[in-house]
């Protein structure tokens, strides 16, 4: 099983720095998008970045999933990146929290993404 624990920007300034580049300046992938009032679960999304980052996922495919993020409708469930990027459309699953962390995992490839809950 795979876990990813996100950054926060208190922690990781560089990785804030590329997510900002990527969602509202439409940086290094030219996405172009912002991140307005309407952007589904935000923190779950730079936790989602931060994986794509660390694993040194191509710039057109950061571009994809972002895009995919981006058009989710309220009641879509969060797609897992590691199935998005492989050609399949797996939803994340909450798990129950754990301290100040709120797992999210893929029942498909069993990734797991920690989320900081911020008080």
């Amino acid at each position: 099983m795979q876990q990813y624990m996100g950054n926060h920007p208190e922690q990781n300034p560089l990785a804030c720095r590329w997510a900002l580049n990527v969602c509202v300046r439409g940086g290094p992938v030219g996405t172009g998008a912002s991140l307005g009032d309407d952007m589904q679960n935000p923190p779950l999304f730079h936790v989602l970045l931060d994986h794509l980052e660390a694993t040194d996922t191509r710039p057109m495919d950061v571009q994809r999933f972002v895009d995919r993020w981006h058009r989710l409708k309220t009641h879509e469930a969060f797609p897992c990146p590691v199935c998005f990027l492989a050609g399949k459309e797996r939803s994340l699953a909450a798990l129950p929290a754990q301290g100040d962390v709120e797992p999210m995992k893929c029942p498909s490839c069993k990734t797991q993404f920690n989320v900081s809950i911020d008080e």
